[in-house]
C-alpha cells in the first residue's frame, strides 16, 4: 500500500472501510465497481449531450461512493465536476468548461480499480491445507 498511488487512493480510508464491512467487503467492492463504471458512463453521456443537469447526479454518486472506499483521486475529480455542473445549471449554460475534466474520469477510474485489485490480491490469505491424517494418537497402529 502507499507509494506512487498516494492521491489516487487513501489506503487508510480503504482499510477502515474494509474493517467496518468485514467479510462482505469484496462483494461490496464489486458493487462499487459496477456503480462507478455506470456513473462515469452517465457523466460522459450527459456531457456529450451538453446536459449540465444530467451530469450532476452521477457525479455526485461517484463522489460519495468513491470517497467511502478511499478513492480520493476520482472522488475529488467527481466532486469538482459536480460543483461545476451545478454552477452551470444555476447559470443555465452547458457544461462546456468540463471539457478537460470529464475525459479524466475514465482513466482515473481504471487506475483506481487496478490499485484496488492489486491490493485485494495481495491481501488474500492462502487457505490452510488440511493436515495429513495423524498416524499415532487416536489411531490404531498397524504393523
Amino acid at each position: 500500500m502507499g507509494g506512487t498511488d498516494e492521491g489516487v487512493v487513501n489506503w487508510t480510508a480503504f482499510a477502515e472501510t474494509r474493517d467496518v464491512i468485514g467479510p462482505e467487503f469484496l462483494r461490496i467492492l464489486g458493487f462499487y465497481r459496477e456503480d462507478a463504471v455506470k456513473s462515469v458512463l452517465d457523466v460522459e453521456q450527459a456531457f456529450r449531450a451538453r446536459d449540465a443537469i444530467g451530469v450532476v447526479r452521477p457525479a455526485h454518486k461517484l463522489k460519495g461512493d468513491s470517497l467511502q472506499f478511499g478513492a480520493e483521486g476520482i472522488g475529488r475529480l467527481a466532486e469538482h465536476i459536480e460543483h461545476v455542473a451545478r454552477q452551470c445549471v444555476e447559470d443555465r449554460r452547458p457544461p462546456d468548461e468540463l471539457a478537460s475534466d470529464v475525459p479524466r474520469l475514465r482513466p482515473m477510474l481504471i487506475e483506481t480499480l487496478n490499485l484496488f485489485e492489486r491490493e485485494m490480491a495481495s491481501a488474500q490469505v492462502t487457505p490452510l491445507r488440511r493436515a495429513a491424517a495423524p498416524t499415532g494418537f487416536g489411531r490404531k497402529r498397524t504393523g
